[in-house]
């Protein structure tokens, strides 16, 4: 996941992961813990946020829970962090 989002990003930020993902949950909360999206697809994720109205230049945690396939497996996960959102 990358730390900062901008319009004018010269990598394409995209969040990934090498493993097969059957189900995913992502949710993206303010600085006050109120949650300000959500989504069911890493695909295009963050840099779908920009196009959100509601979105204002600040950091913002994000939450992603998903199900992966380890070892033949499925495997509940989650990951987190923190994004700086520059528009």
């Amino acid at each position: 996941m990358p730390e900062i989002v901008t319009p004018n990003s010269e990598l394409p930020a995209q969040a990934t992961c090498p493993c097969r993902i059957t189900a995913c949950q992502v949710k993206v909360y303010d600085r006050w813990a109120k949650e300000a999206w959500s989504g069911s697809k890493l695909e295009g994720f963050p840099n779908n946020l920009l196009s959100v109205q509601e979105f204002v230049s600040g950091t913002y945690l994000w939450v992603v829970k998903y199900t992966a396939i380890q070892t033949g497996m499925p495997v509940q996960l989650e990951r987190n962090g923190y994004m700086n959102v520059i528009k």
